[in-house]
């Protein structure tokens, strides 16, 4: 449950910053905006996944895959505790 809370609590970050952001990154990479003209991301609900590279798609599965994958690596070790990969940038702990 921890793992799926973090991931949630990143989801509902990271879909403001995409609408406050997407234009910006996407000028200075020279990319086309994947927002609409009512700076909305793509969704299931107002429609533009299309606009998505599936190589984005691809590459997010990938490294998902390789996070669980590496997560299941430390399951057997008893000082493990679920979802707590040891990832730590900011040194919160």
């Amino acid at each position: 449950e921890i793992k799926h809370a973090r991931l949630a609590m990143l989801a509902a970050a990271g879909w403001p910053l995409s609408e406050l952001f997407d234009r910006k990154i996407a000028a200075a990479l020279g990319w086309a905006p994947l927002v609409d003209e009512t700076n909305r991301v793509p969704s299931l609900l107002n429609g533009g996944l299309g606009k998505v590279s599936p190589a984005y798609w691809a590459a997010v599965l990938l490294v998902a895959s390789a996070i669980d994958v590496y997560g299941l690596t430390k399951v057997n070790n008893k000082d493990y505790t679920p979802g707590d990969l040891q990832f730590d940038p900011l040194g919160l702990k």
